[in-house]
């Protein structure tokens, strides 16, 4: 697609273009996260490495993305299926076990969602 490019909408609906950059627009590079999930919406706070010190990195919060639930979702479908055609050509990604999301990590959103009133 090109920046002229647009959905055609259904009558009554608004046209859609895309590949338009909001003025605040930046690129930065970033190895670390965290998410925050509630039963409506999710965000991701993308953070940078930052030398603090003599041999002292931490992570800086670079930017935060609040998204549905159901954009996480489709967010989710196209990295794993990103991931799964680079594994699949240039063989696995090693990850360190101790990055890797825990069961305690689940019961911990789990609990978090419980706990959430959900009014209709």
């Amino acid at each position: 697609m090109t920046s002229t490019d647009q959905i055609q909408p259904a009558p009554g609906q608004v046209a859609l273009q895309f590949n338009m950059r909001s003025a605040q627009w930046r690129s930065f590079y970033a190895n670390g996260f965290n998410f925050n999930l509630t039963p409506f919406d999710c965000n991701i706070t993308f953070q940078s490495p930052v030398n603090v010190g003599p041999g002292t990195v931490a992570l800086q919060d670079e930017a935060t993305v609040y998204l549905t639930v159901s954009s996480l979702k489709l967010l989710y479908l196209h990295v794993k299926s990103m991931l799964e055609a680079y594994e699949n050509e240039l063989g696995p990604i090693q990850v360190t076990t101790a990055a890797k999301p825990t069961e305690q990590n689940s019961e911990q959103v789990r609990d978090m969602l419980r706990s959430t009133p959900i009014s209709a």
